[in-house]
């Protein structure tokens, strides 16, 4: 080998490690920051990452047991049975008052209003008319009388249609409030049957307040035996 091509030879190896090993050493250098980076973030996943409880935890902490469905199922259907019972009324529980009647019997307590009210402002007005003498206040007694008397002809079956056709009930207080309606119903018949026949005579008029404020007796007995069945027999005490 000559001279030539020993210095040849020489020169490209110099050549060679000037141009690859800056290049070696960028990649070298790369690869060392990317292990870096991955080490990096496999330390943060570690530490973000949850731990998992031991047995003993898993056992006792009751968001991780396993739910017991057969509670639920048990639970919905308790309730499904108890939706099915309606609630007792005493127009539907009894079972010789037809469907239509029962439903008619519902309007009782409402109406019951309408004739406590207006026989009490009948007998209110004839008491004005005999203390004053004005004529409005008869004008407004016979008026009253006329609806209260025929609000309590209403009334008075609507009671029976609701509470079911018995003559005795299993408590007294209903069995009381039955016939006091009843009698206050038929009270009120005689006492329109008066009031057409009222004229200006003394012994015609005294007959009529007799009939009225013995009707606005029965009427206010009726109403507080009603209340008494919601509220008790002692709701007024003191």
């Amino acid at each position: 080998m000559t001279d030539i091509a020993i210095r040849t030879m020489a020169m490209g190896a110099a050549l060679s490690l000037l141009l690859f090993a800056p290049t070696s050493a960028s990649a070298h250098k790369a690869h060392e920051d990317a292990a870096k980076e991955a080490a990096k973030s496999a330390s943060l996943h570690e530490t973000h990452a949850p731990v998992a409880p031991a047995p003993r935890e898993i056992a006792e902490n009751p968001a991780t047991k396993q739910h017991d469905h057969s509670n639920h199922a048990l639970a919905v259907g308790n309730e499904v049975e108890e939706n099915d019972i309606e609630p007792t009324e005493a127009g539907a529980r009894e079972s010789n008052v037809p469907k239509l009647l029962a439903w008619l019997g519902k309007f009782h307590p409402p109406l019951t209003h309408f004739p406590i009210a207006l026989l009490a402002a009948a007998a209110l007005a004839e008491l004005l008319f005999m203390r004053t003498g004005k004529v409005q206040y008869d004008h407004a007694a016979r008026f009253s009388v006329w609806l209260g008397a025929g609000a309590a002809l209403a009334t008075a079956p609507l009671g029976w249609f609701f509470a079911g056709f018995q003559f005795v009930d299993d408590e007294w207080v209903m069995t009381a409030h039955r016939w006091f309606g009843t009698a206050t119903a038929l009270w009120a018949g005689v006492l329109l049957f008066v009031s057409t026949q009222l004229t200006r005579s003394d012994e015609l008029r005294g007959r009529f307040r007799s009939v009225l404020f013995a009707g606005a007796a029965l009427v206010t007995i009726t109403g507080f035996l009603g209340g008494s069945l919601l509220y008790g027999i002692d709701h007024y005490a003191w």
